[in-house]
């Protein structure tokens, strides 16, 4: 994944909403990229190392971003700041969503809290479908960050 072909879409449209508290970032954060190179479906997925173009490509059930639209998919990208997660909010503190084991990152120009596609997904972990850190029965994973 390190040495794989970048997403072709330089730019995104991110998720947005009149009832999301965050500030949107501009971009998804790095985390995200890297996972966008291969699900945006603009990368072909065997394209890496000396072999520069690949014929491979993501399937269409397992596209997200595609042609750089993110307008459908959950908020990636932002600070998920303590003044963010609060009651007033019906969001949990990030402290919290660490301890439930969902990782926060820290991206240039961002804090230390920001929610990227693997704060709840593995990376390739086939073991809690799909990809989820954590079982999401009773919206487990959910409500690590949402509190209703």
């Amino acid at each position: 994944m390190w040495n794989h072909a970048p997403s072709a879409n330089t730019t995104f449209t991110l998720y947005h909403s009149g009832s999301l508290k965050a500030t949107m970032p501009t971009a998804p954060g790095a985390q995200s990229l890297l996972c966008l190179s291969c699900h945006d479906g603009s990368a072909a997925i065997d394209a890496y190392g000396a072999q520069a173009t690949g014929a491979n490509y993501i399937s269409t059930t397992n596209r997200v971003g595609y042609g750089g639209d993110l307008t459908k998919d959950h908020p990636i990208g932002f600070d998920y700041t303590s003044t963010l997660g609060s009651a007033a909010n019906h969001l949990n503190s990030p402290t919290t969503v660490v301890a439930a084991g969902l990782p926060l990152y820290a991206n240039l120009g961002a804090s230390s809290h920001t929610l990227e596609c693997s704060t709840c997904h593995t990376v390739h972990d086939p073991t809690i479908t799909p990809f989820l850190r954590m079982n999401n029965a009773g919206s487990a994973l959910c409500r690590a960050c949402h509190t209703y």
